[in-house]
């Protein structure tokens, strides 16, 4: 313990007694961890904050708690690159780490959005999806229509808004990208959307570069599906987040892309590459962009300013398409 918060204070990494922080209730888990609702108590005045709560428990007996401290220090390595510098990276507050039944535990304190939840959580929700019956889903023509348990739905995400959610997402790694940091493992459920902004989290798998623009690092950085082929070999570089970029706008487009969670690139490549297919018949613009986004050679992955540039191109044309359908011009 005394040399992690050693490694800490060299850091101007802020500590926070267990007694000022609350854990409110539980939002969710990740790879290495639970994530809480809570609130932090500092010369009486109080914070909502989010809090990352990382054990010993979570890792297989007889593991050393160094592995421990290495995963939250990863992590923070990259926070505090942007505390008070960005808004479109989760901010951090600071830690707090303790024993508790011969367990060791971490929190990591970290900004509470106006986000009601991830963006995968945000696509899912109950108000972009219409029941339909057995007849009207094998009759539609619409190709973002999806049959869940036995029951059969109709994605209705308004265009404007999938285009303007793709958009501000390119906009929060392109500020990333900023700090010298590639994400290694963009997915709709690692941003949050404010409804005006989409914040980046989860920088466990983050890699720093410097001034290099590609790096041996793990190939066990990333999700399978959204992970760039390159990066199963232990390669990464700014283009492997544009791969995990174009992944995540066809997501955004359909609501779900995936028939089922499997680990073969190759499998999960066919669904994506099954998608994009469908998507050409209903933006060729948005495809042409995509397709180049998930090339499997790096150098063909566009900038993210050309990405930009043609997402408002894309959005501008649905906006005078819209018009010219209803007659109405602004």
């Amino acid at each position: 313990m005394d040399s992690f918060h050693t490694l800490m204070l060299d850091m101007s990494f802020p500590y926070y007694e267990k007694k000022q922080i609350k854990l409110h209730h539980r939002i969710g888990a990740g790879y290495v961890g639970e994530v809480y609702l809570g609130s932090l108590t500092v010369d009486e005045e109080t914070t909502n904050c989010v809090v990352k709560k990382v054990s010993s428990g979570n890792y297989d007996k007889g593991i050393h708690d160094s592995m421990l401290y290495q995963d939250m220090i990863d992590e923070i390595n990259v926070g505090e690159l942007f505390m008070g510098k960005s808004k479109h990276q989760i901010q951090f507050y600071g830690y707090s780490m303790f024993q508790k039944k011969g367990q060791l535990i971490i929190y990591l304190l970290m900004e509470k959005t106006t986000a009601q939840g991830d963006i995968s959580s945000y696509i899912a929700s109950d108000k972009f999806w219409s029941s339909l019956t057995e007849e009207e889903y094998y009759n539609s023509p619409s190709h973002t229509i999806l049959e869940h348990e036995g029951k059969f739905w109709e994605y209705t995400l308004p265009t404007n808004d999938k285009l303007n959610l793709m958009y501000q997402m390119c906009i929060a790694v392109q500020d990333l990208h900023t700090f010298n940091v590639v994400h290694c493992d963009l997915k709709p459920s690692n941003m949050l959307f404010t409804g005006t902004k989409v914040k980046l989290i989860d920088y466990n798998a983050s890699q720093q570069m410097d001034n290099e623009m590609e790096v041996q690092g793990s190939s066990e950085s990333g999700t399978p599906g959204y992970m760039a082929q390159e990066m199963y070999d232990g390669w990464i570089s700014y283009k492997a987040d544009i791969y995990s970029l174009g992944v995540s706008m066809l997501e955004i487009w359909f609501g779900d892309i995936w028939c089922k969670k499997v680990d073969s690139y190759s499998k999960n490549r066919k669904y994506v590459l099954d998608y994009l297919y469908l998507l050409k018949k209903d933006n060729i613009a948005l495809h042409n962009l995509i397709k180049q986004c998930i090339s499997v050679e790096p150098k063909k992955r566009p900038l993210l300013e050309k990405i930009l540039s043609n997402l408002d191109h894309i959005q501008s044309s649905n906006n005078q398409l819209s018009e010219n359908e209803t007659g109405i011009v602004e």
